[in-house]
């Protein structure tokens, strides 16, 4: 406690300002790796403030410098941060270190397709799935990008957004539009028509540029009253097989299925420790929290869990649940019978 040297009677006060960003709100960090700057590469740095994003890259890196100041102004409560050199491959395999990343920002051209793809099933085969977001200022460039990956846990941004006084970018679209999953921690929260704006406008689109850009599994983008406005969230996921199945195409789709297998896993790995568990016990668990996600809207509908034990190994046992996702809604059509 500072001392006292004003002795004159009355109410004295001090305030100190901070930035609303800066407060943690997501539960999950973000990630950004982005080409250049080759003297930072090898590295990554956790930034969970606009000072300290400052002092990291304003002399080194400015457009990393935007995107991590995007996705901590969208809410995020803090920002991995790597620079890659003409590769994303270091970069990304510096991020699978990192614990508690829900979203990936990247430079991604078709040369780091592999090592994207490779990485996002890393991290989802390591109990840590994740959703990359990549962006693309020219529609050839966003449509060959998104059928190269063909991935539900890969989005493509189309087209750039300028961001206070940097020039329009792909990589600023994608890092709002990861922020803003992020912060909403809901996988159910409908993004079709939702406003970013924490950006400016984003480069003007036709209605023919539109459709050709959500049919390729692009997230594509307009201006609706001043504001750059999300138009459908997509993944890139089209086909299966070589042939079309756009079933995992909505974002929220893979959003529900890891937020189901995420809280039905902790919730039986918080039990396994240090209590006996029986395989009634284990089936009762997963019926639970099937049927709080089913209460909540996340599910519509589930089928009674089946646990049994695993055939080599008397010590292990399988659980097998099957549930339907709940949709969110993209389009209404409305159908009038008129009469005069």
């Amino acid at each position: 406690m500072a001392t006292v040297t004003n002795l004159r009677p009355g109410v004295y006060s001090s305030y100190t300002v901070d930035w609303a960003y800066s407060a943690p709100r997501s539960r999950m960090y973000g990630a950004i790796a982005v080409k250049g700057s080759p003297a930072m590469a090898g590295n990554v740095y956790a930034v969970s403030s606009h000072d300290l994003a400052e002092e990291l890259f304003s002399d080194v890196n400015t457009r990393l410098l935007a995107a991590v100041k995007i996705m901590l102004e969208s809410g995020v409560s803090k920002v991995y941060a790597v620079c890659a050199d003409d590769s994303l491959t270091q970069a990304l395999d510096l991020l699978k270190e990192e614990d508690g990343i829900g979203a990936i920002v990247c430079d991604c051209a078709l040369g780091d397709v592999a090592a994207l793809k490779s990485y996002l099933a890393d991290c989802a085969g390591s109990r840590r799935e994740q959703i990359a977001f990549t962006g693309s200022d020219g529609n050839a460039d966003a449509l060959a990008l998104a059928g190269a990956l063909n991935d539900e846990r890969a989005v493509v941004c189309c087209s750039g957004a300028a961001y206070r006084d940097y020039p329009a970018d792909g990589l600023f679209t994608a890092a709002a539009m990861a922020g803003m999953m992020l912060s909403a921690d809901d996988p159910i929260h409908n993004w079709n028509g939702q406003s970013l704006s924490v950006l400016g406008q984003c480069e003007k689109l036709s209605e023919q540029e539109i459709q050709a850009l959500l049919a390729g599994g692009v997230t594509a983008f307009e201006v609706r009253n001043g504001e750059t406005v999300c138009i459908r969230a997509l993944t890139s996921r089209t086909a299966r097989n070589g042939a079309p199945d756009r079933t995992m195409s909505p974002l929220n789709t893979v959003l529900i299925v890891d937020d189901v297998i995420r809280t039905v896993r902790d919730s039986l790995e918080h039990r396994l420790r240090g209590t006996r568990l029986s395989l009634d016990t284990v089936k009762s668990q997963v019926t639970v929290e099937l049927s709080a996600k089913q209460d909540s809207g996340i599910i519509e509908s589930f089928s009674t869990p089946s646990v049994r034990i695993h055939q080599s190994d008397p010590s292990a046992c399988v659980v097998e649940m099957a549930f339907k996702a709940a949709n969110v809604l993209s389009q209404i059509h409305i159908t009038a019978f008129v009469r005069i």
